[in-house]
């Protein structure tokens, strides 16, 4: 047993009381082992013995025990409630009760540790399963304190002094305090507000994990590494594939922030839990990512339990995945090649909220492959029902690429309050844009959509007003019939493609069929003395006109009519269509 007799106490002790000035160099040494001890229990305590992580700071550790060796016999800590001291400078401090190695030694009666030359890597790995954390499943003793784990090691090149008589909470004697820092040149009183002052300097100059930090060591990441530590993370990260671990990684951040909601550590978890998602969505693994803020989402509901201002902290990272800048990355993961599957894309998209509506649809311009604009297009539709107002902001985008996918989503969604905005798209410059505002306002359909239509049938572009035509009857309303008889009986129309007159005619049947079969009919049978080609297009597109009229005297007509037709004549072909269309079991017409 390695605790110390009261006489070797009183040895440690003049050696802590020797009035020798310690350097800052030793101070600044002492503080970065402890800060190592802690990032490799850390990893220790999520890794694998033969983990290539784990065993880099298994050296990193060893390597600093062996550079203070070289200048120091031994390293003699006091520990107080929060804070540790090495020859009377504080090296470490801590003011929360939990994760506190301080307060861990103290309350179980520790108040110096001793590590002299020599302390093997057998002896370190020991150590750190001493202090290390473990689960509550696990089927060790956890009645045994620190004092009897310490024991049962049999350290040879560590000592410790321990205080039987001690209940958490217990003040510290006066003149101990003034033992412990009397080896400095500093008054009591000077010494211990300089301590604390030095300790709140150095808590607030510690670092946010990076990215790469805190996947790796997914607990509470309140140390920064140094860079050596980084850049082989970096590597190690690099090349890691498994999901699970990213998975569980995340997993201990969050069992982290419902342990210490309510404490200053929540904000510094959120923090790391913001760099991870940032690393994730680097990576392309926008699954991860998608449950990362779902689980902010949880949250967010969960106000019972979490305070206003924890609510508002995790709402400024949801803020942060919908902004401009947090949209911006993820074009540039889909655009650089990375292997992102569609379905994850709309995973993610799925937990965004309405705030990045307008962001989204300038991404639409951006993303360059197909399959993630069609994803995006599905996952930007529900989040945009009754949203008109982004959507008209969005619509005014200068790329016409923006307002075309804008356009789009206006007709998905079909709330006719978007027939205006619509209306105003077939002024676009763009023929893209104006042929989907078209197919939009048939998808929405009624009276004020027809009227829209209406005013594209005097677009410039055959295509477009073909395409109008087409969606003409979704308009389910006899009030266009008299513009389409006005456009039919204009001079000019015979000049006018016959796909763009057939398109008009099949239309016309569909819409008006009694109250436009006489005119029709007409049509048909109106022979020119001298046949010219226009006028036959017209008699051949009132034929398939004709087809469209589910009645029998539409048949009978054209029965007829094919008897009187040339044979091989577009007119002919027409009858021919138009009949065996109505011949059709769908397409049998009734008795008139």
């Amino acid at each position: 047993m390695n605790e110390l007799e009261p006489n070797e106490r009183e040895e440690t002790g003049s050696l802590a009381e020797d009035g020798a000035e310690v350097s800052e160099e030793s101070v600044r040494a002492i503080k970065e082992l402890i800060q190592t001890v802690l990032k490799t229990k850390r990893a220790y305590e999520m890794y694998p013995s033969n983990n290539p992580i784990l065993i880099k700071f298994q050296e990193d550790l060893t390597n600093k025990f062996e550079s203070i060796f070289e200048a120091e016999d031994r390293i003699t800590l006091i520990i107080r409630q929060q804070d540790i001291y090495f020859k009377g400078q504080p090296v470490y401090h801590n003011s929360e009760k939990e994760d506190n190695l301080a307060l861990f030694f103290y309350k179980d009666g520790l108040r110096e540790i001793t590590i002299t030359a020599g302390f093997s890597d057998d002896e370190i790995m020991d150590f750190l399963d001493v202090i290390r954390a473990r689960p509550e499943t696990s089927t060790e003793s956890f009645d045994d304190d620190i004092v009897t784990r310490l024991w049962e090691k049999d350290f040879m090149h560590l000592s410790y002094y321990v205080v039987e008589e001690y209940s958490e909470g217990e003040a510290i004697e006066e003149d101990e305090v003034a033992r412990l820092l009397s080896q400095s040149n500093r008054t009591t009183d000077g010494a211990l507000t300089e301590a604390y002052q030095d300790a709140a300097e150095e808590e607030g100059s510690e670092e946010i994990f990076t990215p790469l930090e805190t996947i790796s060591m997914g607990f509470k990441g309140v140390f920064s590494l140094g860079e050596e530590e980084v850049k082989y993370l970096k590597e190690e990260m690099e090349g890691l594939t498994d999901e699970s671990f990213l998975t569980r990684a995340v997993d201990v951040l969050f069992e982290s922030l419902y342990l210490d909601k309510g404490t200053s550590d929540f904000d510094i978890l959120m923090g790391n839990l913001d760099s991870a998602l940032r690393y994730i969505i680097d990576a392309g693994r926008l699954g991860t990512a998608a449950m990362i803020l779902m689980r902010f989402r949880e949250i967010e509901g969960q106000k019972d339990e979490f305070n206003q201002k924890e609510i508002a902290r995790i709402r400024l990272s949801l803020g942060h995945m919908e902004s401009d800048s947090g949209i911006k990355k993820i074009g540039e993961l889909l655009n650089r090649g990375q292997d992102v599957s569609p379905e994850d894309f709309q995973l993610y998209l799925s937990q965004l909220g309405r705030s990045s509506i307008v962001p989204l649809f300038s991404l639409m311009g951006e993303i360059q492959d197909i399959k993630y604009r069609k994803a995006l297009i599905e996952s930007i539709v529900p989040m945009c029902h009754g949203n008109m107002e982004a959507l008209n902001t969005a619509i005014k985008d200068k790329r016409w690429q923006v307002v075309r996918n804008v356009v789009a989503v206006l007709g998905r969604i079909g709330d006719k309050g978007a027939v205006e905005p619509l209306k105003q798209a077939l002024n676009h410059a763009e023929p893209n844009v104006r042929r989907e505002a078209v197919r939009s306002l048939g998808m929405i359909g009624g009276p004020k959509a027809g009227d829209a239509l209406l005013f594209a049938l005097e677009d410039q572009d055959p295509q477009i007003r073909i395409a109008a035509l087409r969606f003409m009857p979704r308009a389910q309303s006899f009030s266009v019939l008299d513009s389409l008889m006005d456009i039919a009986n204009l001079p000019d129309f015979s000049d006018k493609s016959i796909a763009e007159k057939r398109a008009l005619f099949e239309v016309l049947a569909e819409i008006g069929q009694d109250r436009i079969l006489q005119f029709l009919i007409k049509l048909l049978r109106k022979k020119a003395l001298f046949e010219s080609a226009k006028k036959e297009e017209i008699r051949a597109c009132a034929a398939y006109g004709l087809g469209n009229i589910h009645q029998k005297e539409a048949l009978d007509v054209l029965e007829k009519e094919l008897t009187r037709s040339k044979k091989g004549s577009i007119v002919s072909e027409a009858i021919s269509y138009s009949i065996n269309k109505l011949a059709r079991p769908e397409g049998r017409p009734s008795e008139a």
